[in-house]
């Protein structure tokens, strides 16, 4: 297999159901075995910080004192990922602010589950409105990892639940504060989710390209830049082959890492799931979530030089790591993070 170099980036968040997940098993214990692997085969990624999650528990944490320790193990870890030379940027999951918590669980409300459903007035210091949550979860970043990295600055996003339509909701404040790179958006890819829906099947299958009011649309010397998660297409005879696998083969291969639970939508019937699984979720994205080793193997042979792959840590298992750890000890993968290639771009 020809050596790869793919962009990594992590969405650091935990399960966002009613089961969020213990947050060692589920965030911590699975981003520390990735950075191990990581720093023993000179590879950085970019980190993808829901710090909506730790605003609400920092919060909380005077009222609810279990909270605390949580508090302390991300801000343990997020310093780790900074002087290991790990790039953090924003990931924003706007419910966590509806969230309640409770008898020791967080019971989510996703009556604003996208950014856009936040106010569009320009308040700096109201975590209810756009301006306001982007400008505080933004200050916060900067003034926690600046003491560690005095050049440090917020300027990548990828929205939560990939919900970064309409752009027009968010340029105009993301340009306020220079955030001017994302890697929200799927080719191909499409959710008919009431709540969650996203469409990005017109979208440029491009490595990354430039914009300006939707990254639905290129723009030369547009104002922003757009590193799409890359999409692989798999044949019918793959899936046909993955969902017979799939259907068989009772193994730990299909098991998380973490232990929660994403929220629930409304499913369709088991016919008329195993008929999408076969015919029609033709493209899946550049990533080892919840796949075997074989498809994650697919999916690397299959993608291009420093394509983006996203990775959940919660969603990680022990095939997983070792399949990575593997790859990169033979010289097959390696990683870099966005801003290295950003560097390159600008220069």
């Amino acid at each position: 297999m020809k050596k790869k170099t793919f962009i990594l980036t992590i969405d650091y968040e935990v399960f966002l159901g009613n089961r969020s997940g213990d947050l060692q098993t589920t965030l911590i214990d699975p981003t520390y075995r990735l950075m191990k692997i990581l720093d023993k085969n000179n590879s950085k990624m970019t980190v993808f910080w829901d710090v909506l999650h730790y605003y609400r528990i920092s919060e909380l944490s005077d009222k609810y004192p279990e909270l605390i320790n949580e508090k302390i193990m991300i801000e343990n870890q997020i310093r780790d990922l900074v002087l290991a030379g790990h790039d953090i940027q924003l990931h924003l999951h706007p419910h966590w602010i509806d969230t309640v918590y409770q008898d020791g669980k967080w019971f989510p409300n996703y009556k604003r589950f996208s950014l856009h459903k936040l106010s569009t007035e320009k308040i700096g210091d109201d975590i209810n409105t756009i301006y306001g949550c982007v400008n505080m979860m933004k200050n916060l970043m900067e003034d926690f990892i600046r003491p560690l990295d005095n050049d440090y600055c917020v300027t990548s996003f990828r929205a939560g639940g990939y919900l970064i339509e309409p752009f027009s909701l968010l340029k105009e404040v993301f340009l306020e504060f220079g955030i001017i790179f994302d890697s929200s958006t799927c080719p191909g890819a499409y959710s008919y989710k009431k709540e969650y829906g996203y469409d990005f099947r017109k979208y440029p299958k491009l490595l990354n390209y430039s914009f300006d009011e939707t990254p639905k649309h290129i723009k030369t010397k547009g104002r922003f830049t757009e590193f799409p998660i890359y999409m692989i297409q798999l044949p019918f005879w793959f899936r046909l082959f993955k969902f017979i696998h799939r259907k068989f083969n009772i193994s730990k291969t299909y098991s998380f890492t973490g232990t929660g639970v994403n929220f629930e939508t409304t499913k369709p019937s088991k016919f008329k799931h195993i008929i999408n699984q076969i015919f029609y979720n033709g493209r899946i994205q550049l990533s080892a979530d919840g796949h075997d080793t074989y498809t994650f193997k697919y999916c690397i042979t299959r993608s291009p030089q420093h394509a983006v792959m996203i990775l959940h840590p919660k969603m990680l298992n022990d095939d997983s790591f070792q399949c990575i750890d593997k790859l990169m000890k033979n010289g097959t993968l390696e990683f870099i993070t966005l801003h290295k290639i950003i560097d390159v771009i600008e220069v």
